[in-house]
């Protein structure tokens, strides 16, 4: 009897509290792929990396997205958790698009969550229909990034208040 509404309020917050932990997860994905690429150049510019808060981040969703698909959890742990902390070497924990995939197939069977509420990134949305992510990062897309982080402290800041 009275366990039902609670499960419910669970599911609810657990739904409301994983929609940031993604929007962390491919920010930190797509600013790591962008840290790798100028790493690589020939001018090798070093910019700021998301390896250590895409790990934890993505450790934090990986039973859930597992939960709605098994295939998308192993792909987002290929490129965030498997190799770290040597993320920043290797080219398989720098494939955005790969991330940003495997969210958009799990979104689809994840029941209670709004895919329209992750945003977009890049004019990359996660929702059926919307355009497939890019492969090739450019850094005129780093606006777009900023916005969903500011978007994630709002949330956290919501949170705690």
């Amino acid at each position: 009897g009275a366990c039902a509404p609670l499960e419910r309020t669970v599911k609810e917050i657990e739904n409301a509290m994983i929609v940031p932990m993604i929007q962390g997860v491919l920010y930190s994905a797509r600013e790591n792929e962008m840290y790798y690429k100028q790493r690589q150049g020939a001018t090798k510019i070093i910019g700021t990396e998301f390896y250590p808060e895409g790990f934890a981040l993505a450790q934090s969703i990986l039973p859930i997205i597992e939960d709605a698909d098994e295939n998308a959890a192993k792909d987002i742990a290929t490129v965030m958790v498997d190799s770290f902390p040597f993320s920043s070497t290797e080219v398989a924990s720098n494939d955005s698009a790969k991330v940003h995939r495997a969210v958009r197939t799990a979104l689809i069977k994840m029941d209670g969550v709004d895919c329209s509420q992750i945003g977009s990134l890049g004019g990359q949305g996660f929702c059926p229909g919307d355009a497939a992510p890019i492969d090739n990062l450019s850094p005129a897309s780093r606006t777009s990034t900023s916005l969903v982080l500011l978007a994630i402290a709002g949330v956290l800041l919501f949170a705690l208040n």
